[in-house]
């Protein structure tokens, strides 16, 4: 079974909201990389494309174009760094597969399981969670102490919609992280 970690829309106008929330992203994305992809999901930042590396960022004609600070406000600037071999999607809509690159991407990464962090809760974290789970066949958990919609706050933990499409919501602690997702163990 190959796991991916998925950051939702961790852009500045959400991470300004959320300052804990982004900084355990950032800080669970170093342990994960050692164990599986990390693939970053952005809207509004670059047209839809194909997912590319982050290493391919400088070579992207419409990087240059539209994310030149003097083209695009801070709001939708990523807020962690990249890593060169982190992976980027950008989305027209609230999930992840409204680009239709997106599913083809993850089966040839050979990805069955997804675990997903970022914001909002209850909307773009919410809807690729679904679509993932729901349309595509992807086990999905969503790592509440990744997600936020503001405050560093989420009404969604327990909420049925999550149960209802068969995502689970799984409480971020060091004791229930799965094992082999390069957390260190108590």
């Amino acid at each position: 079974m190959k796991q991916a970690f998925i950051a939702v829309d961790v852009q500045n106008g959400w991470a300004d909201d959320n300052p804990a929330t982004t900084e355990a992203i950032g800080a669970a994305v170093i342990g994960l990389r050692r164990e599986m992809p990390v693939i970053w999901v952005y809207m509004g930042w670059l047209p839809t494309q194909e997912p590319f590396q982050a290493r391919e960022l400088h070579l992207k004609r419409e990087f240059n174009a539209v994310t030149a600070p003097e083209k695009q406000s801070r709001w939708n600037q990523p807020a962690l760094l990249m890593e060169p071999e982190d992976w980027i999607i950008t989305k027209p809509r609230l999930s992840l597969f409204s680009n239709p690159f997106s599913e083809p991407f993850l089966r040839q990464l050979r990805v069955n399981e997804i675990f997903m962090g970022g914001f909002k809760t209850a909307d773009c974290v919410y809807a690729s969670a679904r679509d993932a789970c729901r349309h595509h066949g992807f086990k999905t958990t969503v790592l509440s102490g990744l997600t936020a919609d503001e405050g560093d706050a989420t009404e969604c933990e327990g909420k049925e919609f999550f149960h209802r499409d068969n995502v689970e919501f799984r409480r971020l602690s060091l004791c229930n992280i799965p094992a082999g997702l390069g957390f260190p163990r108590p």
